[in-house]
């Protein structure tokens, strides 16, 4: 071999060794170490190498500048202070698993984090984050993965709070499995082929909220009793599937919220007890196998909605199911075998699905989306009696909200973490029955079910027959005039209790006071809700029927048939063509008035 070839063969040995490195050298930090040491041996370590920090508090601010593996045993503690970004990770491929980070500092401006990661392919895991503005916090740090951590806000107002987990332009990073309590938001700026999986929010504000993240999943998340459960805006192309959205019941109280969103997915989420199951403000996509369970109004349509399709959704048991801003919000969509629990129709060929459409028409919403302010009345005896009156009055009745021919009949099993109004296992029906006879209907419950006090602590009913209604010196008084005097009673679960009495006696007064809808003396408690501070509430567990609906007395034949086509938006023409179809020309001017039938 010539000596030019030698000094090729060895200036190529040379390059490779160069290229390669040097064998991965692993660093000991003990227990008994200080911060210095501990930032000596992130700047004399060689990248690749790994860091094994056991034990030990080491106060201030770190930086990372080259890839390596920082290792946590006995959980160590970084403590930032309060000033600062407690640790920063500027290298690539840098991963730091097992520390409890904390005491990052307090200014929004300078977004002191937690973690601060400012680099690519970094792996953020199995870290304890307290006290924190923002916990972990990507900036350009595509593909990096965060999983496994706990984090939680400093004890500050939410405004002053940061983001427990913050991604800006960071494109294909993963979000999984972390728990966060306490936050403001999980939110993501401008970066698309994001994965957030299998993570817990709650007592935040956002549990999600997507700006400009096209082409990402949000699946399995648990987000629960935060302001919004998710929010997704300017995206595309987003799937949202087997989320649990519980309990969402802030300022704004939405679970799942939509806004200038195209080509969406949303499947098989669960999606219950929040103020709007899912509000949609111009989205475009497809919304499939979601159960909507007890939220005050499972969908809210607002203007420009458009090209979206429901099908094989379960509305079970929402105070509203569909609310439009404006009747023309329903343009474009489309219902197909949905479930609805107020269904009324029947299904003779057994295929499983209704012979007849599904059909809702509320009277009431279609005033308020007219009138907003008219909303306080949501829960009054006026707006049941308009629907009631829509309902005995057919042809009046106003255009549909929701037309979906081909209703499914059965819900099928229902998810295991669906909220029993608000966790007590029963619904209680309140009935106002004929002959001066009040009746307390409460269905038993089918499992035993959990429910929440004020801090939010878990317990369950011991046995089926847990009182739901307890009413204790229930006194109600007109004037001077006392209508009801200390009554007391316990109606349990499985038992039907009746008020019997001549008229007069206060029964229609006891129900509605239960509704509270009239001021009382004495306590009302409905599957534990007291009814005289928390009405609204306790009216979400009770059905109320009463025996009559009484018409205007004031109003003649013609005008109250007036009313009606003036609600259905029906020709005067109509009207009159109606009177003569039923024999009522000769009645016209007459006040319409109820007649009692008398015994025989």
């Amino acid at each position: 071999m010539s000596n030019l070839t030698e000094i090729r063969v060895i200036g190529l040995i040379v390059g490779a060794l160069l290229i390669v490195g040097a064998p991965a050298k692993e660093w000991v930090v003990q227990g008994g170490a200080d911060a210095e040491t501990f930032r000596s041996v992130l700047e004399r370590a060689a990248p690749g190498d790994t860091v094994r920090v056991i034990g030990g508090v080491y106060q201030g601010n770190f930086v990372v500048s080259k890839p390596l593996t920082l290792i946590g045993e006995q959980n160590p503690v970084l403590d930032g202070r309060r000033r600062g970004s407690v640790i920063t990770l500027q290298a690539p491929r840098t991963a730091l698993r097992g520390f409890v980070i904390r005491n990052s500092g307090v200014v929004l401006n300078d977004q002191d984090s937690a973690v601060r990661v400012q680099a690519p392919d970094c792996v953020v895991e199995h870290n304890r984050i307290e006290d924190a503005l923002f916990g972990v916090h990507l900036d350009y740090a595509h593909r990096t993965i965060v999983r496994h951590n706990f984090i939680r806000s400093h004890d500050l107002p939410v405004a002053r709070r940061g983001d427990q987990i913050r991604i800006w332009y960071s494109h294909r990073a993963r979000i999984e499995n972390n728990t966060v309590v306490g936050g403001r938001d999980l939110v993501f700026w401008y970066s698309e082929g994001i994965t957030v999986r299998g993570n817990q929010v709650r007592h935040s504000r956002y549990g999600v909220h997507f700006m400009y993240c096209s082409d990402s999943l949000v699946e399995d998340n648990l987000l629960q009793e935060n302001s919004v459960g998710i929010y997704l805006m300017y995206s595309k192309r987003v799937v949202v599937r087997k989320n649990r959205i519980l309990n969402n019941r802030g300022i704004s109280g939405m679970g799942l919220g939509i806004k200038d969103m195209d080509g969406m997915h949303i499947e098989n989420n669960l999606i219950a007890n929040n103020r709007i199951g899912l509000f949609v403000d111009s989205g475009e996509g497809e919304y499939r196998n979601n159960w909507f369970v007890r939220n005050d109004t499972g969908i809210n349509l607002v203007l420009a909605v458009k090209r979206n399709r429901f099908e094989g959704n379960r509305f079970i048991e929402n105070y509203e199911h569909v609310r439009l801003e404006r009747p023309d919000s329903v343009a474009g969509v489309s219902w197909q075998g949905n479930y609805w629990s107020d269904y009324s129709g029947y299904d003779a060929d057994g295929d499983g699905y209704g012979d007849v459409p599904y059909r809702a028409v509320r009277v009431f919403d279609l005033l308020t989306a007219r009138n907003s302010a008219l909303q306080i009345m949501h829960y009054s005896l006026s707006a049941q009696a308009l629907d009631f009156g829509a309902r005995l009055f057919p042809l009046f009745a106003p255009r549909a909200l929701v037309q979906d021919p081909q209703p499914l009949v059965q819900p099928g099993r229902i998810p295991l973490d669906a909220p029993k109004a608000e966790g007590r296992g029963s619904i209680l029906w309140v009935s106002l029955g004929a002959l001066g006879l009040g009746t307390l209907c409460v269905a038993p419950s089918r499992r035993r079910a959990r429910s929440r006090t004020k801090i939010g602590r878990a317990r369950e009913m011991k046995t089926s027959s847990a009182p739901v209604v307890v009413v204790e010196a229930l006194t109600r008084r007109f004037g001077k005039n006392r209508a009801v005097k200390s009554v007391s009673f316990v109606v349990r679960a499985g038992e039907t209790v009746a008020l019997w009495g001549a008229n007069g006696a206060g029964k229609t007064t006891i129900l509605r006071c239960m509704l509270g809808l009239l001021r009382f003396e004495g306590a009302i408690r409905v599957l534990g809700v007291d009814v005289r501070r928390r009405s609204v509430q306790a009216r979400r567990f009770v059905g109320y029927v009463p025996q009559l609906i009484h018409l205007h007395p004031d109003l003649t034949v013609r005008e109250t048939l007036e009313f009606y086509t003036q609600i259905r938006s029906v020709s005067p023409e109509r009207a009159e063509s109606l009177l003569r179809e039923w024999g009522l020309e000769a009645h016209a001017e007459k006040p319409v008035r109820l007649r009692r039938r008398c015994a025989p």
